[in-house]
Order: C-alpha cells, then structure tokens, then sequence
C-alpha cells in the first residue's frame, strides 16, 4: 500500500512549510521552519510509527535545505550524518518504504555532487527494493538525472514510462516532458520540434534551468539551438520569469492542504 504522505498530519503541519520556504528560496525561512519540525518530532506527541516516518521525511528535508543554502563545506558536514540516518532500518513498513526511497534519491544527489559514486548494479539493487506503488515522480526525475548523466538508455525509458503511466504529484507533466526530451536525446532523435515542445511545456523558472542544464548543450551540438531558436527560448525565459511567482504559488496550493498557504490565505505568496 502506497503511503500518501500529503493525509497525514504531522507532514502537513510541519513538512509542507518546509517546502514552501524551499520553493521561496528564502535561507532564514528554511532553518526556522526546519526547527520548528524537529522541536515538533522532539515533543514526542506522535505514534511510534509516525514519528519514524516523520523522522526520515525531516531528514531529507534537512538535507535540501541545506543543498539550498549551500554554506561553505556544507557537503562534508552535513551529508554524511544526514546519510547515516537514513540508513537505519525500520521495522515498520510504510515508514521502511518511504526510508527506502528517500535514500535513493540522496545517493542519486550525492553521485551527482561527486561525493559518493552510484553504479547501476547498486541502482538496480536499490530500485528493486521499492515496490512499484512506493514510487514517486520526484524518485523518477532524480533517476532520469542520473541515467542521462550516464547516457543509459534503459532507465531513461524506464523514466518515461513512469512518467506516463504512473506519474503524480508537483511537477507530474513537466517529469514526463524532459525524460521524454532526454531520452531522444540520447536515442540521438531529438530534433528542433521537441526543443520546441519542451519550451512550451516549461512553467516556471527551475524549469528554463533544466533546459539550460540538461538539454541546451546536446541541441547546440546537433544544430538544433541556432540564432533563432535562441530568441525564442530567451523569450520564453522571460515570460515564465516574470510570471513565475503567480504559477509557483498556483501549483503549490494545488497540492499543499497547510491552510497557510490555500488560494485564500494571506501567506499564499511563495517565500511567505
């Protein structure tokens, strides 16, 4: 059974404004909304089994704000007790499934950063011990990151085939249109008309970043980005800019239940 995290209470309370801050990119706000969650878990007002769970979604959480703030040797000082956390086992099963996947997306971070290798017969064996309902789209990005990093087909197509058959959650459409574009480009297909889709299908600025990173270099060297198509994605750069604050806090009040941040409430502003 999949576990929903967005029903349960203490994530509500305490994780979604994590998020929020994360998204608002605001330093101050992500350290003082990440305390206030630990200080929650600390007074021990949750089940056993919740408060497990609750532990290792703080942990990771920890570990993006501090990817976020990107202090001077953050990596050294923080990564290597935040992964030593999420190696502890839980004998509850919900709990084990969310420790599970979550610490595979920090090895997927961590190989990216250069700090600690992932090869596929570990990504293998760590994909195989999450359980198809246990999935999640933010699982399937990380990993389509990683197989493009590789140019490893297999689980490039993989990506995309979660993407459209299972895909959910924050950023479900944007997931399945760049490993969709990434996979044609290591299938050496990727032609100016997907260039041109994927720009259409981008919605807010970490996404135009994702372009940049991932995708812009392979189009310049197959001719793809010439002159003209550089206009154009400097003009969808810049409209997606200036209305990005409106369809960042559109899409988080889609998903988020915290009141604080409902069409209605006076912190609906991204950063609030």
């Amino acid at each position: 059974m999949s576990l929903d995290l967005s029903k349960e209470k203490w994530f509500v309370d305490f994780c979604e404004p994590i998020v929020h801050a994360l998204y608002g990119r605001d330093p101050q706000l992500m350290t003082q909304r990440l305390d206030e969650a630990w200080e929650a878990h600390a007074a021990g007002q949750y089940t056993e089994q919740e408060s497990v769970t609750f532990f290792y979604q703080l942990t990771y959480l920890e570990y993006q704000v501090r990817l976020m703030q990107r202090e001077d040797g953050w990596a050294m000082k923080h990564l290597p007790g935040i992964l030593e956390r999420l190696e502890q086992e839980s004998s509850f099963d919900h709990a084990e499934m969310l420790r599970r996947r979550l610490y595979l997306q920090l090895r997927i971070t961590m190989d990216r950063l250069d700090f600690l290798p992932l090869d596929q017969t570990t990504m293998d064996r760590l994909v195989s011990l999450i359980p198809l309902e246990n999935q999640t789209s933010e699982l399937w990005n990380k990993i389509t990151s990683w197989a493009y990093k590789r140019g490893n087909e297999h689980y490039l197509v993989k990506s995309y085939d979660f993407a459209i058959n299972n895909a959910r959650g924050l950023h479900a459409n944007w997931n399945w249109v760049r490993a969709y574009a990434l996979m044609r480009v290591v299938q050496g297909l990727f032609n100016r008309e997907d260039l041109l889709w994927v720009m259409d299908n981008a919605e807010i600025e970490s996404h135009i970043k994702y372009v940049k990173m991932d995708i812009w270099k392979a189009a310049s060297q197959l001719g793809i980005a010439d002159e003209e198509m550089e206009e154009m994605f400097e003009l969808r750069s810049q409209q997606i800019t200036e209305c990005s604050g409106e369809r960042l806090t559109d899409l988080l009040n889609r998903h988020f239940r915290n009141p604080r941040f409902g069409a209605d409430s006076p912190l609906n502003a991204v950063g609030a």
